[in-house]
């Protein structure tokens, strides 16, 4: 299975070589990836992913309510401790925040995943790993009543492992 992943902004798509880190076309909007880290931040609504993502880490931004899953294989990989930029100014600490801790780590308010087809979602199989995905509530307090959201809507055989 290649690892070429396929990021569509409605207009415009973009395929990454995520095994080998690096752009093979295109010009979409609404993502950065990090070619040395292997981060796929997403910035954008409406983006569409698809294809085969490996050794690779999902950063859903808080801007970010509608992303789309087709036909996708995204799977973590060892990503010697890495993480975003930002992760330091959102509160995530050293030991919570690493790429090789979770395949997907999500700062948005209210997500919608909306799942097309066949989706697979992996993480590590490792002692360090975690969890699959983690939920930053960093926009709460402890007296904030304020109903976090994240939905997953659809999907012919989703395989969240």
């Amino acid at each position: 299975m290649s690892g070429y992943l396929t990021v569509s902004n409605g207009s415009a798509s973009t395929i990454i070589d995520t095994e080998n880190k690096a752009f093979i076309s295109g010009k979409a909007s609404g993502f950065e990836y990090d070619t040395a880290t292997g981060i796929l931040t997403v910035t954008g609504n409406g983006l569409k992913l698809s294809g085969v993502g490996k050794n690779i880490m999902l950063y859903i931004k808080q801007s970010v309510s509608d992303i789309t899953f087709e036909n996708l294989t995204l799977t973590a990989g060892d990503m010697n401790g890495v993480k975003p930029d930002d992760f330091s100014s959102i509160g995530v600490g050293d030991g919570s925040g690493s790429a090789d801790t979770y395949l997907m780590f999500v700062s948005s308010n209210s997500l919608k995943v909306n799942i097309n087809g066949n989706v697979t979602l992996s993480k590590r199989n490792t002692a360090t790993t975690e969890n699959l995905l983690a939920i930053d509530q960093a926009h709460l307090d402890y007296d904030d009543v304020t109903p976090m959201s994240m939905e997953f809507i659809g999907g012919d055989s989703p395989n969240l492992t």
